[in-house]
């Protein structure tokens, strides 16, 4: 049979132990706390997707606008140079 003794030197290595554990159980709970406040749901994910869809039109109309203004402005720019040839300003 164990002395008491023995029995003490197993309870405090068992207690060191489970100091261990418990500061390995808090601190993984404090980071999975840091996860989820930093975590998006699904709907806010989708509502992120959606509005980015929204920006994307918009950029996409700004740029067919952008390509049909270039045009129009080569277009007065061989007017202009028309002009000019015949007021023999060329």
């Amino acid at each position: 049979m164990a002395t008491l003794e023995e029995l003490g030197g197993k309870m405090e290595s068992l207690g060191g132990k489970i100091d261990r554990i418990i500061v390995a159980v808090v601190d993984l709970q404090e980071g999975q706390k840091r996860i989820e406040e930093n975590m998006i749901t699904r709907e806010q994910f989708d509502e992120a997707l959606t509005k980015e869809d929204a920006m994307m039109v918009i950029l996409q109309r700004i740029d067919h606008e952008r390509v049909a203004t270039v045009a129009w402005l080569q277009r007065l720019e061989g007017e202009i140079t028309m002009l000019k040839r015949h007021l023999h300003l060329v």
